[in-house]
């Protein structure tokens, strides 16, 4: 069916717009012009939405209010229509790419300040846009739930009706009327953003209110569906918000600018209607060397390091070579100039290497001077902060939040891997519902044998594991290791069903007591005193609510699992990382660590058979019973858990290096949390775990604050660690974007409000 489809647009896109210009049919179908190839796909893609939209509504009013109409209700008529769209996505990816040169709709390098072309910008989203929706049609057509997604993403079109009109207007031979007149694209773009916030916004707070009110029946999708769910809802929400800041705000002040040129004498409306759809080469260039700062010499722009730029100093008189001096933090390379500069070239090498701007601006000089001047540019030198300033740090910003994502991503991995890989299939029979310690214990300590072999095997190939590595941080390690892979195995594990929606996971426990711990490490450390805050007893008061009215008493008689894991992940992993960091020779705490993961293999290993040979009748009958669950299948879901692991803890004593190992384990707590509350839901239980969590995040913030804000005070700021400042800075912006998307909301809200004053 998708094919077929595919067969009709490709057909459409060649007859729609032909037919729309019945007079030059033949010249347009067989020998088109470039920007007739894009009206082409204009046309196509009008028809389209027209289709989705009628579509998508007539699907949507079968629906009642209720969460099973909106994931589990599929017909002949989903089918049809999702399998039209997910053909409509394919062969957009086919028109893009060969029109793809117009798709900027009016708007040139200059409007992006000449550091991107808009065509190539808008190429590389419209890309990854039409691949996610494509796959996301294609995915509910295979798993007949989710449809109520697919059918608000065919509504996501009402939108799109308008701005493909507008970008007939923009490619037209002449401008139409209501391109002229101010007022009328005024109201045009007022229309656009209601059927943006109807089309685009509804979705997102259907959406929303899932979330919260009907997690339950979200809570019983399958892993699939979930993703399917969840993960387009989030990427289009997104999406959409960015799309409304960025071009959609662009194109609207194009139009505008275009609009009111018709009013001013002089100039030319017909002129700045054909730069609208033709951008002149000259004009393309002018941008790009505007953006480089005017007339731009031999050398690019680009940041000057402050130890390079020292270097450049003390250069006598009658010394060949180059000199670059600084003025308001910008490095200059003036040596083609020294014969020229008025003053005589010894001035400029008294400067070199140094900070010349009061000299320079004891000068009075000429504009004409100024702007002469920034024929020498080099760039700006990048210094030490010595202060912190929003948006200011941008490599720690960048290194800080590098190093989360990929705790959260390896994290995400390792859970999948952990719930498909068949540990249960260790347990022996007679005990695999009894809730003993080998039903509890063998699985995770399966996984830590098999992650320890992962490394033991090739340390033992190539003769690089030796008795004598067999050290007390080495046992440590190694029970350290095994610890948090029962843990997390545990964490894992799915609740009984009568606590299936409220209670929590031994994972939300596990990230919370990691918090503490680490807590406590600090406050019971050097200077502990002055580490604590009324913020930590306020935080720990509302996740021991959160979790009472939740049945974790209840949980800890029905799962005792998962009060087990809690425990077991947040004694390890600290411990692991602090491992990592101790004061010793570096070679010797990595040898240790290396030995200590290997040899939790064997030590894993002999207390699995221990466990489950007194249980399963012996030895020989345990291994009998594990064979007859092999296969091949089974046993790489199993390796590539393992393998996963040891990658995950050598990632997580890394950060613990290069950071500290409180950053490092509370990075993984935090995320944690971050990913439980959001699995979780919105209950009113669950907020007040949420009050907790802003609470303790906070009090971690203020205090990193009083740091940075002492070290200002003494004039030592670049003491303070580059994670640090990474950590605040990703903090300031986490603040910023959803102080933006509450004011967004609000304008939307008001504006929809306008018509009816």
């Amino acid at each position: 069916l998708v094919l077929g489809w595919c067969g009709f647009w490709v057909v459409g896109h060649y007859l729609f717009w032909a037919l729309w210009n019945i007079q030059s049919a033949l010249q347009l179908t067989l020998a088109p012009k470039p920007i007739d190839r894009y009206r082409k796909r204009l046309c196509r893609s009008q028809v389209y939405c027209v289709l989705a939209v009628v579509g998508g509504v007539h699907l949507l009013s079968r629906c009642g209010w209720n969460p099973h109409d909106l994931l589990y209700e599929f017909s002949s008529e989903h089918q049809l229509l999702f399998s039209m769209a997910a053909a409509h996505w394919i062969v957009s990816i086919w028109e893009d790419a060969r029109n793809w040169t117009f798709l900027r709709g009016g708007l040139s390098t200059k409007d992006s300040s000449g550091l991107v072309d808009p065509n190539e910008l808008l190429f590389r989203a419209y890309l990854v846009h039409h691949l996610i929706a494509g796959l996301g049609f294609w995915s509910v057509l295979r798993l007949k739930a989710c449809t109520g997604i697919c059918a608000f993403g065919l509504v996501f079109e009402l939108p799109v009706l308008l701005m493909n009109h507008r970008e007939f207007a923009v490619y037209a031979n002449r401008p139409p009327a209501w391109f002229r007149d101010a007022k009328r694209v005024e109201q045009f773009w007022h229309n656009l953003q209601v059927m943006f916030a109807i089309g685009r916004g509804g979705p997102s707070l259907v959406y929303f209110y899932s979330v919260a009110y009907w997690w339950e029946d979200l809570s019983k999708l399958s892993s699939k569906e979930s993703w399917t769910y969840h993960g387009m809802a989030i990427f289009f929400t997104i999406l959409n918000y960015l799309l409304s800041c960025t071009f959609l705000a662009a194109w609207e002040r194009k139009d505008l600018e275009v609009a009111m040129s018709s009013s001013e004498p002089d100039a030319n409306f017909e002129d700045v209607f054909k730069e609208l759809s033709e951008p002149t080469v000259e004009d393309e260039h002018k941008a790009r060397q505007d953006a480089l700062g005017g007339e731009v010499g031999a050398h690019a722009l680009g940041e000057v390091s402050e130890e390079f730029f020292a270097s450049k100093a003390s250069i006598p008189d009658n010394e060949e070579g180059e000199v670059w001096i600084e003025v308001d933090d910008v490095a200059y390379d003036v040596t083609s100039f020294l014969s020229e500069h008025p003053g005589g070239a010894a001035v400029l090498r008294r400067y070199a290497g140094k900070d010349a701007s009061q000299a320079f601006h004891k000068v009075k000089h000429s504009t004409q001077a100024r702007m002469l001047m920034q024929k020498y540019c080099l760039g700006p030198i990048s210094k030490a902060p010595s202060t912190y300033r929003i948006f200011e740090h941008n490599e720690a910003l960048l290194m800080t939040f590098n190093l989360a994502l990929k705790v959260a991503i390896m994290m995400q991995i390792l859970c999948w891997l952990v719930t498909r890989a068949p540990l249960a299939d260790l347990v022996p029979d007679v005990e695999a519902n009894s809730g003993s310690a080998a039903s509890l214990l063998i699985p995770g300590l399966g996984l830590a044998a098999g992650a320890g072999f992962t490394m033991l095997a090739p340390m033992l190939a190539m003769g690089l594991f030796r008795l004598s590595m067999l050290t007390s941080g080495t046992f440590s390690v190694s029970i350290a290791f095994s610890c948090f892979c029962v843990g997390l195995e545990l964490a894992r594990r799915p609740l009984p069903e009568a606590l299936l929606s409220s209670a929590p996971t031994g994972v939300e426990l596990g990230a919370g007591l990691i918090l503490a711990v680490e807590e406590m490490l600090q406050i019971c450390g050097p200077g502990g005193a002055s580490h604590w805050r009324w913020r930590v007893l306020l935080g720990a008061f509302f996740a021991m609510l959160s979790w009472s009215v939740r049945g974790i008493g209840d949980l800890l008689d029905t799962a005792p699992g998962h009060g087990l894991a809690a425990v077991l992940l947040a004694a390890s992993l600290p411990w692991l990382c602090r491992r990592a960091c101790e004061s010793r020779r570096k070679e010797v705490i990595l040898g240790e660590v290396i030995a200590g993961l290997a040899f939790a293999g064997p030590m894993s290993a002999a207390v699995v058979f221990s466990l489950g040979s007194s249980s399963a009748g012996g030895t020989q009958q345990l291994v009998s019973e594990w064979w007859s669950h092999f296969s091949i299948l089974a046993f790489v879901l199993f390796e590539a858990a393992a393998g996963t692991l040891i990658w995950f803890i050598t990632m997580m004593q890394n950060n613990a290096h290069i950071c500290t190992p409180a950053w490092s384990s509370r990075s993984l707590a935090v995320m944690l949390g971050i990913g439980c509350g959001l699995t979780g839901g919105f209950s009113w239980s669950r907020s007040i775990a949420w009050l907790a969590f802003y609470l303790h995040i906070g009090m971690l913030g203020s205090r990193e604050l009083e740091l940075m804000d002492a070290h200002e005070a003494k004039g030592t700021f670049e003491k303070v660690p580059l994670f640090k400042q990474g950590t605040r800075a990703m903090l300031d912006v986490f603040y910023m974007v959803w102080g933006t998307i509450l004011f967004k909301a609000y304008r939307a809200a008001r504006s929809l409000l306008v018509p009816f004053k």
